[in-house]
């Protein structure tokens, strides 16, 4: 079998979560499948340490010039005579002009669009419509949990047998890091001498940060502590201005220390150092940041959405989208003793691997390849 997969923005220098996702797929179906063969679809030129990591031989790179509307133009041609027999995107968006012999596979991460608010009537009029189109025209989905898939099926945009859920995976470098690996970490992003909790993620609204450093000060004036911050880890996405002012408005400027992203071989090493992890976002289609402070042995506190209910299970502590209640989660977070949940939540995130993910993967290749 042919499997052509998308490889745009994959190699963002800043990857978010589905550009994660992407990379540790793709690495994984490179070690597990010597059988079928790969065509990655790139729009920047592969590094040497790139093309390391798929040093399969049935893996090979195809690099299309990065045009307006990549996927539109560009890939679309390349793809209407190509010999692949099933493509796979992990973006939200495939060809409108098809090769009908294809057989299309897309990963709908989630459908956290319907938070973001549009900046002129373009994004206003398409907000969804990708989404929408990618659902309904390709032969399968593949969704990270079903609290996704429930949202597809209840829009109407596909069936659930059209549907499969196959969560993400934890990488092995997540694990509880040692005093010496902590210290020298926290030294690089100020952090010496200090207490703090960690958030992980893109900066923009559906993340509630707002709402986050506000119960944070709240949680600061009932504990009556000095030594404690929050540690915000995470790239600045849309609207993130008014929460880089929120520590101003709620007099913590000293008390919330913005980190930028930080690179992969830093993340396990701060978040082990964390009393633990707060995640209050409004909604997600994962967790994976979660799943990270779970296999590093951190305990979180969390928003009581669905998605984090099915995927972590009991293993947090949960709070509804009210800045007290939040302010309540984050005091037990930081005073209870979590020895019991911290170790079962670490048992369950050993649940989750990427080669199991690029196992169940490869069984829709397969499931759909050989389908009418």
């Amino acid at each position: 079998m042919n499997i052509g997969l998308n490889g745009q923005n994959l190699l963002n220098p800043f990857p978010a979560g589905p550009e994660k996702y992407t990379f540790n797929l793709y690495k994984s179906l490179s070690k597990i499948d010597n059988k079928n063969k790969y065509t990655l679809y790139l729009n920047n030129n592969p590094g040497e340490s790139i093309s390391e990591l798929f040093r399969n031989t049935t893996f090979t790179f195809k690099v299309i010039r990065n045009r307006l509307f990549w996927t539109q133009f560009s890939l679309a041609k390349i793809l209407y005579f190509s010999n692949i027999n099933v493509f796979f995107t992990p973006v939200h968006t495939i060809p409108i002009v098809r090769n009908k012999k294809i057989k299309y596979l897309s990963m709908i991460h989630g459908l956290e669009y319907s938070s973001y608010k549009p900046k002129n009537i373009i994004e206003l009029l398409s907000k969804g419509k990708p989404e929408k189109y990618t659902c309904i025209n390709s032969d399968h989905i593949i969704t990270p949990s079903n609290s996704t898939k429930d949202k597809i099926i209840s829009k109407g945009w596909a069936s659930s047998d059209k549907i499969t859920v196959i969560s993400e995976g934890v990488d092995e470098s997540f694990y509880k890091r040692n005093y010496s690996e902590i210290d020298k970490v926290k030294n690089k992003y100020n952090l010496s001498n200090k207490q703090y909790i960690i958030f992980v993620g893109t900066i923009q609204p559906r993340k509630n940060l707002e709402n986050t450093i506000k119960a944070f000060s709240l949680a600061l004036k009932d504990l009556n502590r000095n030594d404690l911050v929050l540690f915000i880890a995470g790239k600045k996405g849309w609207d993130y201005e008014n929460i880089l002012k929120s520590p101003q408005i709620y007099n913590i400027e000293d008390k919330v220390i913005f980190g930028g992203r930080i690179p992969d071989e830093n993340l396990p090493a701060l978040i082990s150092g964390s009393i633990g992890m707060v995640n209050f976002s409004i909604d997600e289609g994962f967790g994976l940041p979660v799943l990270e402070a779970m296999s590093c042995e951190v305990p979180c506190a969390l928003s009581n959405i669905p998605s984090f209910k099915e995927i972590i299970g009991n293993y947090a502590l949960y709070s509804d989208n009210n800045p007290d209640q939040m302010k309540e989660t984050i005091i037990k977070l930081i005073t209870d003793d979590h020895t019991n949940m911290i170790k079962m939540a670490k048992d369950k995130a050993r649940e989750y691997s990427w080669d199991e993910t690029a196992r169940k993967t490869l069984g829709i290749f397969n499931l759909i390849q050989s389908s009418n």
